[in-house]
């Protein structure tokens, strides 16, 4: 499945949160660039889990994307 995930970086926190594609989050969502951005789409779950730890210091996957 091409581009299934997509990430959060949230700058305020310094957090990045893995969603998928296509779920109930509507990636990816408008924010204000000071917030942060999004990141992808990436094929695989491994690829966007990889440029969470390159963008955030705590990694979440979405609870409501990835059951």
């Amino acid at each position: 499945m091409t581009g299934a995930f997509h990430v959060n970086e949230d700058r305020p926190t310094r957090s990045a949160t893995v969603h998928r594609a296509g779920g109930p989050c509507q990636v990816p969502q408008r924010k204000r660039a000071r917030d942060g951005q999004w990141h992808g789409p990436f094929r695989l779950k491994e690829g966007a889990l990889r440029v969470a730890r390159e963008v955030g210091r705590d990694i979440y996957e979405c609870q409501r994307c990835n059951p």
